[in-house]
């Protein structure tokens, strides 16, 4: 992921979407614990499960309908 990011992205814009990316991937690594663990308490094992795993079909599912994601490819290099 992060070559594609970095061969698709100008330059110019490097720093700035690197900081954006890590700061979605910063934020849900330090949310994620504390929502697991409070869904584990409140709601039980199963719908704790059951929640993260529909998130995650959900997820590879738009991932399989979306035809751009499907045929992605790097961009070519200019003459």
């Amino acid at each position: 992921m992060s070559s594609y990011r970095l061969s698709i992205v100008p330059d110019a814009l490097q720093g700035r979407v690197s900081g954006i990316y890590r700061l979605i991937l910063f934020s849900i690594l330090t949310i994620g614990p504390p929502v697991i663990g409070l869904s584990l308490e409140h709601l039980g094992v199963l719908p704790t499960v059951s929640i993260v795993w529909s998130g995650l079909l959900l997820q590879a599912g738009f991932l399989f309908v979306n035809r751009q994601m499907r045929l992605a490819t790097l961009p070519h290099a200019e003459a």
